[in-house]
């Protein structure tokens, strides 16, 4: 059986899984109070099973919805990963990475290794398909070749800049792409998900440019926006905390930034407080892993604190 194969009753996998997001994921959050914060879990687990274990026990703590990993798990055919989303109360957002981004969980390789951008995507639609509230798509999606320093001028970007610190990255402006990735969010929205439009810049940002990608993701179909950075500074730091002031009264799409570097868990944390749209968590240090995102525990008060508010 191919990895991608469809469900023997694919018409009634998706009639199921448009009903289970109607009763626990509408709405997942409200674009008029960005403030109505959620807690958006990591699970990285190797196995669906495990991934479902962590997913409830992150519920008992106070996690509102779930990003899973799919490529960390350990599946032979995409259909084993159906339960993960038939057995959480809970919306439920698939994130399909490659095999150089997964090295962030505990230095883990992918257990299956996606050998173009078009399984990638598939293997999102058929999560969608099977309940999964959305997706987390990178604005570099159905690109394989480098970032562009050029093209990056050519949208907005100080040449100088970038001709100094080199391409924001994990962001095209190719003609085909961009078709290629609004064709993609079309077919998630017509499978009733919504998308999170994602950018793991390989530079710090400034103002402008959090607002250009920001502005590219909403125009490419975007429901929500993430954006990490890599910040080597308390400087770059302080540049994401003013470009949030202005991204707050600039658009009305729920958005996050968040720093990644040395010492950015109290950036990560201040930022979410000046306006990010939820906060990103993960249940439980792993050895090698990701210590600078907090745990439920680190963000329970402070979310709550927002809901009292």
């Amino acid at each position: 059986m191919n990895f991608l194969s469809t469900a023997s009753s694919k018409e009634e996998g998706v009639a199921l899984a448009a009903e289970r997001r109607k009763r626990f994921t509408k709405p997942l959050f409200d674009p008029k109070n960005p403030l109505a914060a959620k807690m958006m879990c990591d699970v990285t687990d190797m196995s669906v099973m495990a991934a479902i274990a962590t997913m409830r026990q992150a519920a008992f703590k106070g996690a509102d919805v779930f990003n899973l990993n799919v490529s960390l798990l350990d599946c032979e055919h995409v259909e084993e990963v159906a339960p993960a989303f038939a057995q959480i109360r809970l919306p439920v957002l698939t994130a399909v990475r490659r095999a150089s981004f997964l090295t962030l969980y505990g230095g883990r390789e992918p257990s299956r290794l996606y050998r173009t951008e078009e399984e990638r995507i598939a293997v999102q639609l058929r999560c969608v398909e099977f309940g999964a509230a959305g997706i987390d798509l990178e604005l570099d999606s159905h690109d394989e070749d480098q970032p562009s320093v050029e093209a990056e001028i050519k949208a907005g970007v100080d040449a100088d800049r970038a001709k100094k610190l080199g391409p924001i990255g994990d962001i095209s402006f190719d003609p085909a792409v961009v078709s290629a990735q609004k064709h993609t969010v079309q077919a998630v929205k017509e499978r009733g998900g919504f998308v999170l439009m994602s950018s793991h810049t390989r530079r710090p940002i400034n103002v402008f440019e959090a607002c250009l990608i920001t502005q590219t993701a909403i125009e490419r179909g975007a429901d929500f926006v993430k954006i990490v950075v890599s910040t080597g500074s308390r400087d770059d730091q302080d540049e994401l905390v003013r470009a949030s002031l202005v991204m707050r009264k600039q658009f009305d799409v729920p958005f996050i930034l968040m720093p990644m570097g040395q010492d950015t868990v109290a950036a990560r944390i201040a930022l979410f407080m000046l306006g990010g749209g939820w906060a990103v968590t993960q249940n439980a240090f792993v050895p090698n892993g990701f210590h600078q995102q907090p745990l439920i525990e680190a963000w329970l008060p402070i979310v709550n604190a927002w809901r009292a508010s």
